[in-house]
């Protein structure tokens, strides 16, 4: 199993679950209780995705539809196949979600900057969104980006492979992703 757990402020979320789907989901109220919690991938297939807090009521999601060996869910959105997956968004703490732009590659969204900035990782590739999902440019190349987290709306840090050197790579960006540099290998 994995698990996603993200705060903001005095608000959490927590996701437990693996390649199968969610196993266990729970949100900090205002009142520091813990309770339970449905991510909005429950509904379209149970995937499970790490979820990104960009403040203490927007969350974002990447949920892919069908989940593992599940057939198309009647809540995925009207234009979604099965397999693709889809940029989900909260305004009100995952009270509610809608969803976004179908993303043009499988559920590879790794971080979310708090002013709404996404990165995406493919093999050898770091793509950028500056839009919400809806288009992405390409950032760095050089290996699988698998880790990455943004510490303000300008600087983030990410893990690279290299399969080539088998070597792990610390990069860095202090302009909101668009250039990368090497920090230690």
């Amino acid at each position: 199993p994995s698990a996603s757990i993200v705060a903001r402020g005095s608000a959490g979320w927590i996701l437990v679950g693996n390649d199968r789907g969610v196993s266990s989901s729970a949100r900090l109220g205002s009142n520091g209780q813990w309770s339970r919690w449905s991510s909005p991938c429950a509904t379209v297939g149970g995937s499970f995705s790490d979820l990104f807090a960009l403040s203490t009521t927007r969350l974002e999601f990447t949920c892919k539809m069908g989940g593992f060996a599940s057939p198309l869910s009647k809540s995925a959105p009207p234009s979604a196949k099965i397999q693709s997956s889809w940029l989900y968004v909260s305004t009100n703490a995952g009270a509610s979600f809608r969803y976004g732009p179908q993303l043009p590659f499988a559920d590879t969204v790794i971080a979310a900057a708090p002013g709404g900035d996404l990165l995406a990782s493919r093999p050898s590739l770091l793509e950028l969104s500056t839009d919400a999902g809806r288009t992405w440019s390409p950032v760095y190349r050089g290996g699988w980006v698998f880790e990455a987290a943004f510490t303000s709306p300008r600087d983030a840090v990410a893990l690279v492979e290299r399969i080539d050197r088998n070597a792990t790579r610390l990069i860095s960006t202090s302009d909101g992703g668009v250039h990368w540099s090497v920090l230690a290998t």
